[in-house]
């Protein structure tokens, strides 16, 4: 062991000597070695190696690591926090709140994310963080713009922009880094992404290759204050306030979503409430309910199919009868109200209002009652309510019409009366007849168990040796019976019998 620490120990010293970290012992390599600058070549031109001054092999090889690395990426910014998947999703996190501020800043950062904020996002040169300040920094939208205007190219993929990070020299950053940049440009440029002619949401970590950036045309501040409280009121949307791309770009692929989701059931809710005015007689333009689930399913059958972009300008231009937050009732339960619809008895109720008398009065008022939620707003009247109470109240009426059409004499009631006694006591009848045969089966459960257990102690008795003294008076008559036990024990058996001849004394 001492040998090869020895031996070890020489290697090293051979190999500090041979590169110049160390002078002593002079005996350790060839006198005739030319020196430590001729150990260090490299096959990349224009890139001469410095010998390092390192006290340790370990050292020296570190420092020539790190001239490659300058010389390879003179870019590449000095971080003092890893590249992982979270440290990018803070940093992400405090450029979206910057960018949502309106301000491009955020105050009052802890302690530990201003750690991770000044060891990446300073150096990349994303935000500056003073204190507890992290505010957006200009150069990388200004590099970007810079970059298009050279390139004569304002729609640059996202793989353009990727190569463009390493312009005019090369910073050596990984693509996720790369995205991060590209990401925070376009919140803070007012960009959205296109992939396959649709505008899409994404994070800093789902970029595609094929995605563009286009500059995002933003609507004027009352269209997007009207749109977004529309939005909110008819579909429950909640994004921020701030007008920027990213805000409208969520905003309008939101609004389309929501017309896409709720336009068929409206659109089968307007049918339903156009039949069922024609069955009441009613003038649906007049009908408030009418006329606000028609004009909100126009609407989302505009939306559907539009751009996000067009979608928040329909949203806040649309002629709506009614207010938003009133329709917006109205489109929620829209599925609700169309299958109570369907399951009103128009034909039934049409017989009874051509009925005489109270019965004809009562299918009126009926009558009434349904048209008054039919016309009436989903938030004042609860259509499928009302025609719940309504269909029980009609199948009420609807027997009391039988009931006056068949009204029975005397002799009818005593009859029914006489039939009803007589069935009375048929099914009390039945009742005993039922109660005996159960009585029946349980007593032959009862004789059946008796017999089996009768014959299980025959059998134990048939097995207990039998002892025939010769002389007795009594042995026939014994071994009879014992034969008869046996036979009875074991049905359908044939008894072997086994005469064994004793010692009087042994017996």
């Amino acid at each position: 062991e001492n040998r090869q620490q020895s031996l070890e120990r020489e290697l090293v010293n051979a190999l500090e000597v041979a590169y110049g970290v160390s002078m002593a012992p002079e005996n350790a390599i060839d006198r005739h070695f030319p020196g430590p600058a001729s150990q260090l070549r490299t096959l990349a031109p224009g890139f001469t190696i410095q010998p390092p001054d390192a006290s340790k092999l370990q050292t020296a090889m570190e420092r020539l690591l790190t001239q490659a690395l300058e010389f390879q990426f003179p870019a590449a910014p000095d971080v003092s926090q890893s590249f992982k998947r979270s440290n990018l999703k803070r940093v992400a996190e405090f450029v979206e709140k910057a960018v949502a501020s309106g301000r491009e800043r955020v105050d009052g950062i802890d302690h530990a994310n201003r750690v991770i904020l000044a060891g990446l996002a300073e150096p990349l040169g994303l935000a500056t963080m003073n204190q507890d300040v992290f505010a957006l920094k200009r150069d990388w939208r200004e590099h970007f713009q810079r970059q298009m205007a050279q390139a004569d190219n304002r729609q640059p993929t996202v793989n353009d922009l990727r190569e463009w990070c390493d312009l005019p020299n090369a910073r050596g950053l990984p693509q996720e880094v790369r995205d991060l940049l590209i990401w925070s440009y376009a919140l803070a440029a007012d960009c959205r992404f296109i992939e396959h002619g649709a505008a899409v949401d994404v994070g800093c970590d789902n970029l595609s290759s094929n995605m563009e950036l286009r500059q995002q045309e933003l609507p004027s501040q009352d269209i997007w204050t009207i749109a977004r409280e529309r939005a909110g009121h008819l579909f429950g949307f909640s994004g921020p306030s701030l007008c920027n791309a990213a805000t409208v770009a969520a905003a309008g692929i939101a609004i389309v979503g929501y017309g896409r989701t709720y336009q068929a059931p409206l659109a089968d809710l307007v049918a339903a409430l156009r039949e069922a005015h024609a069955h009441l007689g009613l003038d649906r333009t007049t009908s408030e309910r009418y006329r606000s689930a028609n004009a909100a399913a126009e609407l989302l059958a505009c939306l559907k199919n539009a751009s996000g972009d067009e979608a928040i300008r329909i949203l806040a231009e649309a002629d709506l009868p009614a207010a938003a937050d009133v329709i917006a009732h109205g489109v929620t339960t829209a599925n609700t109200v169309k299958e109570a619809i369907y399951k009103v008895r128009w034909s039934t109720l049409k017989d009874l209002l051509q009925a005489e008398g109270a019965i004809g009065k009562r299918a009126e008022a009926l009558h009434e009652r349904l048209a008054a939620a039919l016309t009436h707003e989903q938030r004042a009247m609860d259509l499928a309510g009302a025609i719940a109470e309504v269909d029980r109240d009609l199948e009420r009426l609807l027997v009391q019409a039988a009931q006056a059409q068949t009204a029975p004499d005397d002799d009818e009631r005593e009859q029914r009366a006489e039939e009803a006694r007589r069935a009375a006591e048929e099914a009390r009848k039945r009742e005993e007849a039922a109660h005996a045969e159960h009585e029946r089966l349980r007593r032959e459960l009862e004789e059946e168990r008796r017999r089996r257990e009768e014959a299980e102690r025959r059998a134990e008795v048939a097995t207990e040796p039998v002892i025939l003294v010769s002389g007795s008076a009594e042995a026939g008559q014994a071994l009879s019976e014992r034969l008869q036990d046996l036979a009875a024990a074991h049905p359908g058996k044939r008894i072997r019998v086994i005469f064994e001849l004793v010692d009087a004394e042994d017996s």
